[in-house]
């Protein structure tokens, strides 16, 4: 029984960003079918700021960016990085993912069920992989990586250091495909506005 939860876990986690995004589509669907309409999300251009809906694209949009940073700096599993956002948290990348979800639930604004997924989600897939990281982080590098899990969170950070490295290497973004992850929020929100102006003309 071990070795199929295992075999589900590493099969989930490998395909983690494709699940969320499909989870995202059959809660649409679902809030479509119920007539619930999202926020406005180009209020902003014609002077008719819906705020609900403007923090949302901002927390997506803020999403995407920290996945992008996180992206063009992290080496996988070659050394210990401390650079760019790896100076204020340990998972820069699951921060942006949940920042992007947060931003959603915000935007399509259906209540508690959506965050509740969001809740579920993270708890199953995301909270179990990254502590499987950590554990083959601490086995590669030992004493260094536990010296930076006690000076850096997991993802909500208590202090922002006073200095960061902001190098960014764009070959290292695009060989780890993090525009992928770009490209289907701005989607969504391409969706939800359309989505929008359709119930609301």
């Amino acid at each position: 029984m071990n070795i199929v939860a295992s075999r589900l876990f590493h099969w989930l986690s490998r395909r983690r960003i494709p699940l969320a995004f499909l989870a995202g589509g059959l809660l649409l669907i679902e809030d479509l079918s119920e007539g619930v309409i999202p926020h406005d999300l180009d209020g902003l251009l014609d002077g008719r700021a819906d705020i609900i809906g403007t923090m949302g694209l901002f927390i997506v949009l803020s999403g995407c960016l920290l996945r992008a940073w996180a992206a063009g700096v992290i080496t996988k599993a070659s050394r210990v990085c401390r650079e760019g956002p790896y100076a204020i948290v340990r998972h820069p990348l699951y921060v942006g993912s949940l920042l992007i979800a947060i931003g959603a639930c915000i935007i399509i604004d259906d209540g508690i069920v959506n965050f509740m997924v969001v809740a579920i989600f993270a708890s199953c897939i995301y909270i179990p992989k990254m502590r499987r990281e950590e554990s083959e982080m601490l086995g590669k590098f030992g004493e260094e990586y536990a010296r930076y899990m006690v000076e850096k969170p997991a993802i909500f950070p208590w202090r922002v250091p006073a200095t960061i490295d902001l190098s960014w290497d764009f070959r290292k973004f695009l060989s780890h495909r993090e525009y992928r992850t770009s490209l289907a929020a701005l989607s969504c929100l391409a969706l939800a506005e359309v989505w929008h102006h359709i119930l609301i003309p």
